[in-house]
């Protein structure tokens, strides 16, 4: 299972890393405080096809990749070591570059 944020072009076409952040704090940070929690992210995941089981693996090894001062969020400061997670362990097309 591949979690896809919508794109304008399809989900083929990939995303900027600027869109992957607003899709990030607009559709998984559910209480809108500017960091994503392990509940939210595991929510995401759930919602775009991964069952129980597998949404709470994916998820806790996102977080654990990506929260590096450990607080058990993913800040705005944090977030580019998520990208590199999505990119690297869930296929996502993120680019630098506009697309």
């Amino acid at each position: 299972m591949v979690v896809r944020p919508p794109m304008r072009d399809g989900p083929d076409h990939g995303v900027t890393v600027d869109g992957f952040k607003k899709w990030l704090l607009k559709k998984v940070d559910a209480n809108h405080d500017g960091r994503i929690s392990k509940h939210e992210l595991r929510e995401a995941f759930r919602r775009h096809g991964g069952g129980r089981l597998l949404a709470t693996w994916r998820c806790d090894r996102a977080v654990h990749h990506a929260d590096t001062n450990g607080n058990g969020f993913v800040d705005d400061a944090e977030i580019e070591h998520l990208v590199a997670f999505a990119r690297k362990e869930l296929g996502l097309r993120i680019s630098t570059h506009g697309m």
